[in-house]
């Protein structure tokens, strides 16, 4: 059995205040194949750049389609909205799996709704295969 981790972003990145950054523009993530996977989780870190850093940070994740030969954004985890609320200069961080017949998955965009402070972020996903 093999076991492993793997970050989305290579290191933290910072996302100004009341923006979003996305794949291919803002930053590169990488792509990770699930295809072997016996179970995955994605793990969202987030951490205000002030102490009175209260909004949330959204996550947007992509999942490849094999039989269409695209990025799919539906639903590739059990919940729809991967949200992460800042708590001043707290790290925050938040862990959901992912559904199994996921071939691929990327990191697509990074929403910081706070209207003053920016974030820095991360996700990454641990993986479990059975090969």
């Amino acid at each position: 059995m093999l076991n492993y981790r793997v970050k989305f972003v290579s290191s933290d990145t910072s996302i100004a205040a009341d923006s979003t950054e996305v794949d291919g523009t803002d930053f590169i993530s990488v792509q990770v194949n699930t295809k072997y996977a016996t179970f995955a989780s994605l793990t969202l870190y987030a951490v205000g750049a002030n102490s009175s850093s209260s909004g949330s940070v959204k996550f947007a994740f992509a999942g490849y389609d094999s039989l269409r030969e695209s990025w799919d954004s539906d639903a590739y985890i059990a919940t729809s909205t991967l949200t992460l609320t800042l708590n001043g200069t707290t790290a925050v961080q938040k862990t959901f799996s992912v559904y199994p017949d996921t071939e691929k998955i990327k990191l697509l965009s990074v929403e910081n709704t706070d209207a003053t402070y920016a974030a820095t972020v991360n996700a990454s996903i641990f993986i479990k295969e059975s090969r």
